[in-house]
Formats: C-alpha cells, structure tokens, sequence
C-alpha cells in the first residue's frame, strides 16, 4: 500500500471483506466517513485451506481439508505457527484444536493434501466455522475458514483423548529444505511487501537493486517521527532482506520509507499490534 493517508490516528487492522488479507480501517479527512485501504495485487505469502468433507453424523466422524501456504517473496520468515479453532454452533470459540510452529522459507510452496479433523460424538450438533491461521501465535496474519455440520448428538461414546484429535498435518522441517537453484539477479528496482501485516513483534520485507546503489530505509511513525533507520549506504546488487524489530515500540501505523537516489521513492504501511 502507497499513499498518504490522510492523518489518521486511529487506524484498526481487519479481514473485512474475508477474502484472507489483513485491510486497515481509519478516519477519514470528512466527518462520518471511513478510510479503507486493501493490499494490491498477489499477497506476499497465499495460504488457501480447501474443504472435502464436511458433514459428520451424530456418532461423530471426521471433516477432512487440504492446506497450501505459497511464499512469493524472497524473504525467510521464521517462528510461525499454523493453528486452528473453531466457532461453535452457540458462537463460543473453541480451541486451538492443533498447533505447529513452522519456517516458511524464500519462494517455498507447502502442500498437505490431506488433513482429517475429528468432531467427537458429543459436540452439538449445528453449524461450526473451522479457522485456520498464520502468524506468531496468538496474533493473526492470515487467516482462511470453512463451515461443516455435524447433524446430532450421541451421548453413548465416553469421552477420549483424541476426541479433537488432528491428523495429517505435518509440516516440513527446515532440515528437510534444500534451496538447490540460485535465484537469478533482480532485473528492476522493486520493494516486496512487509510480512507479516499486521505483524506482532517483528515484520520482513525485500528489497531487489539490479546494480549497485545508495540506499536508505527509514521508519516513522503516524506523526512524522524517525522512529528507526534500517539501512544507509551503498549496497550491492542483488535481494536483500530487511527486518523492522519493534521490541519496546508502541501499537500503532508505520510507515517504512525505502530510497535510492533516481531508482526507488516507496513508502509502505505496516500495523503493529499487541
């Protein structure tokens, strides 16, 4: 996202229109009116949970999905964590039903075709929202969700350990990762968005010189104010990656200011939250 916008100080980050990416919300310049400002063109990262079955009878039974997380940077982003919950047909939260912290590394593709969700015999019967996400728990960066039904209820089975159970899901590990092809050099200017957005104590962003240049990456806040400078100086050609650390700053709109004399004047939004 570029742009000025509009001296808002009050600015909330949310899926509104559920289609996955994060949209930041503010006061508007005219009285009653909301700002509302979407991410343009292919998200940094894409994750899609695709459901298969998901009707389960009153004994209980399985709801089966497939998860694809796509990077499309050339960014390594460490500490996530895919976890998932479940809004109950009363509207309570439940969960998280499966939690695993994962590495998600430059231009990677993971892909588990198969994931198998127990609902036990007991749970009620009605509507439930699966929601999966992808961020550094308990903060969201992205987020997908599907319904299922479960058509009664059977009190006959005692309850078990593996009455929520997960199986399926296992996500690579960074051992298991090889990158065997060099990425070829940048052959324009070009700054990658920041990931993840919002971001909870630190978000990653690149960005591609396909010579050598002068650069500067400056951080203000809301106000105008240099909270933090990320480079100054000569660097060479090539992806660099960048990370804005915001340990002991408070909540709030950032903005990152990348520039390099003639090739790059780009400004971008990020949303810290706690």
């Amino acid at each position: 996202m570029s742009g000025e916008f509009g001296g808002a100080t009050g600015v909330y980050a949310e899926d509104v229109d559920g289609d996955g990416d994060m949209d930041l919300l503010g006061a508007a310049y005219n009285s009653d009116e909301i700002t509302w400002w979407e991410q343009p063109g292919s998200p940094p990262v894409q994750f899609t949970v695709t459901p298969f079955n998901t009707v389960v009878g009153a004994d209980g039974g399985n709801i089966t999905y497939s998860v694809s997380i796509i990077n499309n940077t050339g960014n390594l982003f460490r500490g996530f964590t895919y976890w998932t919950t479940a809004i109950l047909p009363s509207g309570n939260p439940f969960g998280p039903m499966i939690s695993q912290q994962f590495d998600l590394q430059p231009f990677q593709e993971i892909d588990v075709p198969l994931v198998s969700q127990n609902v036990p015999a007991f749970a009620p019967s009605g509507q439930y929202s699966h929601i999966s996400n992808i961020g550094v728990y308990p903060v969201t960066a992205l987020v997908d969700h599907f319904t299922f039904t479960k058509l009664g209820v059977s009190s006959s089975l005692a309850r078990s350990e593996s009455d929520w159970s997960v199986s399926g899901f296992d996500l690579p590990a960074v051992s298991q990762i090889a990158l065997t092809e060099d990425q070829p050099l940048p052959t324009e200017f070009s700054v990658g968005e920041a990931f993840p957005n919002p971001f909870n104590a630190s978000t990653k962003f690149s960005i591609s010189l396909p010579v050598a240049a002068d650069l500067s990456v400056v951080v203000y806040n809301i106000t105008g104010q240099q909270i933090m400078t990320l480079a100054d100086g000569r660097y060479t050609e090539g992806a660099h990656q960048f990370s804005f650390e915001a340990t002991g700053i408070a909540s709030g709109l950032y903005f990152i200011s990348v520039t390099s004399p003639d090739n790059l004047d780009h400004v971008q939004k990020v949303m810290l939250v706690r």
